[in-house]
């Protein structure tokens, strides 16, 4: 199960990066030949406000960036907790400490969905219908609440498996 788990971090990570450097691969491509951009909208959006319709698609990409980038920093911690998993060692004080980041990192993740959810209202706008259904999720709220409330847990527990060695 451990492999498992491991093989699939190592692989949304690559994921992460391809797919985030396609996107903004995609917002630089929109500065670049923004007239092509804004025909292939016209042809698809012909009422729409189709600088601002640009302009808000520019901003759900460039969200892209900052996402990508807490989603990396999240997953090599998970890695690295893995590892003193995988090693007979998970209650360090060292993964309390990651689990900590990991909660930093789902956190501003959040924030940056809200920014998305902005972005979407602003494209739908300009675009002058729903091309897009964005919502809030609540279970991404709880999740950052919980890795923090377990971040706290394997502190404690740290220091507990560090006081009853101290005792023996």
């Amino acid at each position: 199960m451990l492999s498992t788990t491991r093989w699939v971090l190592n692989a949304l990570l690559i994921l992460n990066i391809v797919v985030g450097a396609i996107l903004l691969l995609v917002l630089a491509g929109s500065f670049v030949a923004e007239a092509k951009f804004i025909a292939t909208q016209q042809r698809v959006f012909p009422d729409a406000d189709q600088v601002a319709l640009l302009a808000s698609s520019r901003w759900v990409l460039a969200i892209v960036a900052p996402v990508m980038l807490f989603a990396h920093i999240l997953l090599r911690n998970l890695l690295v907790i893995l590892e003193t998993v995988r090693s007979g060692d998970p209650f360090a004080a060292a993964n309390a400490d990651r689990l900590q980041i990991v909660a930093w990192c789902l956190l501003a993740i959040q924030l940056c969905d809200i920014a998305f959810g902005f972005a979407d209202a602003a494209m739908n706008r300009a675009a002058g219908e729903q091309i897009s259904a964005w919502s809030p999720a609540l279970t991404g709220w709880i999740a950052v609440l919980l890795v923090f409330v377990l971040a706290r847990v394997f502190r404690e527990g740290a220091r507990l498996r560090d006081e009853a060695e101290l005792t023996i």
